[in-house]
């Protein structure tokens, strides 16, 4: 399942350089924050706290370091520098960056994994 707040055109992904950052006006669980329940969202969202159910966001889904989700994801993209025990499901790209952990699997029109990340799972890819 994508989200269905999804309502863009899939731009191709740049090779050469990482997602852009977050932008400020997206929603923020903090790094001390530990939230239970599903989250569902128009534009982004940064996890630097814990997060105990499922992710259903239109836009960017961004993992801090210190973030961790214990439920699936559900995003147009997701970058992933911190813990993810569920599975990604993405319209457009997942990128596990090399201090990310996904134990889970993918599904995903592009993905991207950086040397010293850790996964654990199945990708499929879809057009």
């Amino acid at each position: 399942m994508i989200s269905k707040n999804r309502n863009t055109a899939l731009p191709e992904m740049d090779d050469k350089k990482p997602a852009d950052p977050i932008e400020s006006s997206g929603t923020v669980i903090a790094e001390d924050t530990r939230l239970k329940g599903t989250i569902s969202c128009r534009d982004q969202i940064l996890v630097a706290g814990i997060v105990e159910g499922d992710i259903d966001c239109g836009g960017i889904v961004w993992i801090a370091k210190k973030g961790k989700i214990y439920a699936n994801v559900y995003a147009r993209k997701v970058i992933l520098e911190g813990e993810i025990n569920g599975n990604i499901e993405s319209a457009e790209y997942v990128e596990v960056r090399s201090e990310g952990r996904l134990m889970g699997n993918i599904k995903a029109a592009k993905i991207r994994m950086a040397p010293g990340c850790y996964f654990d799972g199945e990708v499929t890819m879809q057009s």
